[in-house]
């Protein structure tokens, strides 16, 4: 048997039992500096391990988050999503500039999920108010001052300011 398996066999014996880990909460109290000397030492030991740990970590909790925030399948469905949409927003049409930057947009009353946005896009929609017909008077006002630019450009006069 070689040192590595009679680590994991001790290891896994000592986490076995309930006095074991009465034994270490005692200890790791007891001698704090210790124990952060330690894990120092591990840590400079294990970088790559303990990043590589952590992305898994990270990428594991986002999938538990979408789940239990919008329901049993929400991760697999936001996937889905952003391979049907060619790793591109819904709305923009640009990529994605991270996997943090991509939100699963869905409706805020009935909780049905749509696609996949950028953060941009995702936050607009929330400050319209999901809206469309907020959105509506915001292409009418950009359509507008669109138009007014023009006029101003060959009149070279600014444009009055109305109400709309």
């Amino acid at each position: 048997m070689t040192q590595k398996m009679r680590n994991a066999l001790r290891n896994r014996r000592y986490n076995e039992t309930e006095g074991c880990k009465k034994t270490r909460k005692v200890w790791h109290a007891a001698h704090p500096e210790k124990r952060k000397q330690y894990s120092a030492t591990w840590l400079k030991a294990n970088l790559a391990r303990y990043k590589e740990r952590r992305r898994g970590y990270r990428k594991r909790a986002a999938e538990l988050r979408r789940d239990r925030k919008y329901g049993e399948g929400a991760h697999a469905h936001f996937l889905l999503q952003i391979e049907t949409q060619g790793g591109l927003c819904a709305i923009c049409h640009q990529p994605f500039p991270s996997s943090k930057s991509t939100n699963l947009d869905h409706n805020h009353t009935t909780n049905q999920w749509r696609g996949a946005l950028c953060d941009k896009c995702n936050q607009a929609l929330g400050l319209f108010q999901e809206s469309s017909e907020i959105l509506q008077h915001a292409l009418d006002y950009l359509a507008l001052w669109g138009e007014r630019r023009e006029s101003w450009q060959q009149n070279q006069q600014p444009p009055q300011h109305q109400m709309l």
